[in-house]
């Protein structure tokens, strides 16, 4: 008999097979719409602000600031009247919600965490409260979420708006529970960006070891995204963010 002749399920074949489309579609040019801002002149300067139908993928250490940085893009984009949902497989809804009070009043997160602010810093607390409340932006955070959840979720938030932004924090949490890798997760969230026609951003954690090696001149700027997990051909744009300079420099942009 021969060994490369096998039988299959129809059940395997067809979970295949949707994977296949699902690539497919990630690979079908977004339509032309209005960009949003991500809050950072310079980023949007690099970016051309976020697209619909575009992922942007932020690299990092776990305290490389890529969770805040991805939150505060949501908050940003969610200023300019868009609808945001921020899906987060590790953080906690509390702590989103102190990145965006300290981000919006100016405050430390530490000092506000710990309710050590003076008179002042509390009132651009309340007054900052006030105002992301009546914000179009809704906050999912569970470590076992499910993808189809996050495309449930999102199809909810964005449905009826004009422009919008869904933030996913955790890509390599949610492969782990699924027994995939990164790189799968970001093809499915793309395909998620294009299906909505909104930006996406995600984040992805990167091993110290390799974040060194870059520094030290390891990796050509192009071959970033391999070091990362090989997460490059599904974005439109990935950064790796480096906490070794003073501020955070935020380099190896690479856009798709």
């Amino acid at each position: 008999m021969n060994s490369e002749i096998k039988v299959q399920e129809i059940g395997k074949l067809l979970e295949e097979t949707v994977e296949e489309i699902t690539i497919k579609a990630s690979e079908v040019d977004a339509p032309e719409g209005e960009s949003l801002s991500t809050g950072l002149l310079n980023l949007d300067e690099v970016l051309g602000g976020l697209r619909p139908g575009e992922l942007v993928c932020i690299a990092g250490t776990s305290r490389s600031g890529r969770h805040s940085l991805a939150c505060q893009i949501g908050l940003s984009v969610a200023r300019q009247g868009a609808a945001v949902l921020i899906v987060s497989a590790e953080t906690s809804a509390r702590q989103i919600a102190l990145r965006a009070l300290a981000a919006d009043a100016r405050v430390d997160l530490s000092e506000l965490d710990a309710g050590r602010l003076d008179e002042d810093g509390w009132k651009r607390v309340v007054d900052a409260a006030g105002a992301i409340s009546g914000l179009d932006l809704r906050v999912c955070c569970n470590r076992d979420i499910s993808l189809d959840d996050v495309g449930t979720f999102a199809e909810d938030a964005m449905g009826g708006r004009d422009k919008g932004l869904i933030v996913l924090c955790g890509v390599e949490r949610i492969a782990e529970t699924l027994d995939r890798d990164s790189c799968w997760v970001v093809e499915r969230m793309r395909a998620l960006a294009v299906g909505l026609r909104v930006p996406v951003v995600v984040t992805v954690d990167v091993a110290e070891g390799v974040v060194k090696s870059i520094r030290k001149g390891g990796y050509d700027p192009s071959d970033i995204g391999m070091a990362v997990g090989g997460v490059d051909d599904e974005c439109d744009a990935l950064m790796l963010l480096d906490r070794s300079a003073t501020p955070l420099r935020v380099g190896y942009l690479v856009p798709g």
